[in-house]
Order: structure tokens, then C-alpha cells, then sequence
């Protein structure tokens, strides 16, 4: 689960401008502050806008302003991941490219060195390569199935 923002998290739990529960509140306030009664006499003003509030505040569901920080928050997490999913993405292949070109670097240096001792050591640095190589393509499809395009090869 993706944590939130300090800049969410402030807009979870601070009165100002923008934030969630002002915004759902506002609404609220704005419901309240435009209803009459039909009678003056029979129903106070204050009662009837104090009900409203009090059903605008306190029902159960989506209209809630409760459930709008909830929503808000969930709606801010998500883009934060696609964004931060996107970032990955464009990095990590760059990175993946690089890997992978000092792998093959590597790989054609066995063929520039024919002495017994550089054989030998060769071949133990191309035992790690290939290691490498494996846990690189382990790594690509594991990023690959939580979402993470990784480019290259």
C-alpha cells in the first residue's frame, strides 16, 4: 500500500482552502445556509438549519464529508502511484541499459585476451556475468508484474 504524502496528509487533517474536509464541509454550510422554513412562526430558523447540518454532517455514505477525505486521499494516493510507477519506469531502463551493456563489454573482452591465466579469470568473471545477466531478467519480470514497464534489453 502506498503511504501518503506529507502534503496529503495535510490535506487530510488541516482546515484551509483546498483541503478535503473544508471542501466537503463548504458544501455543507452552503446546504444549510439556503434553507427557509415554510412557517416562521411554527419552525425556528435556527432548528431547521441546525437539522440540515446535522443530516449533512451525520448520514452514512458517499455525500458524507467524511468519506470525501477518504475519497480525496485514496484519489491523490492513487495518482501518486501511477506517477511514481511512470518515474520508474522511464529510469529504471535507462539504468537496465546500462547494466546490460557493460555485461556485453565484458562478454567481448574473452575474446581480446588469449593468455591461460586471463581464460581462466574470464571465466570466472563470465560465471558472474551470467549470474548478473539472470538476476537482471528475474528483476525485469518482477518489476513487469507490479506494473513497471521496463524498456530495453
Amino acid at each position: 500500500m502506498l503511504t501518503p504524502s506529507r502534503g496529503q496528509r495535510e490535506r487530510c487533517c488541516e482546515d484551509n482552502a483546498g483541503h478535503y474536509f473544508d471542501e466537503a464541509m463548504r458544501e455543507v454550510y452552503e446546504r444549510s445556509s439556503e434553507v427557509y422554513p415554510e412557517n416562521r412562526k411554527k419552525t425556528p430558523i435556527h432548528g431547521l438549519r441546525s437539522a440540515t447540518f446535522e443530516v449533512g454532517v451525520c448520514t452514512p455514505g458517499n455525500s458524507n464529508p467524511f468519506m470525501k477525505i477518504h475519497d480525496g486521499l485514496e484519489a491523490a494516493c492513487k495518482q501518486e502511484e501511477k506517477e511514481l510507477i511512470q518515474s520508474l519506469s522511464n529510469d529504471i531502463g535507462g539504468i537496465f541499459q546500462i547494466m546490460e551493456d557493460d555485461l556485453e563489454r565484458m562478454r567481448q573482452l574473452q575474446a581480446q585476451q588469449p593468455d591461460l591465466a586471463s581464460i581462466e579469470q574470464r571465466a570466472v568473471q563470465m560465471g558472474a556475468v551470467e549470474a548478473a545477466r539472470a538476476c537482471l531478467t528475474g528483476l525485469r519480470s518482477l518489476l513487469e508484474q507490479s506494473g513497471v514497464v521496463v524498456e530495453g534489453q
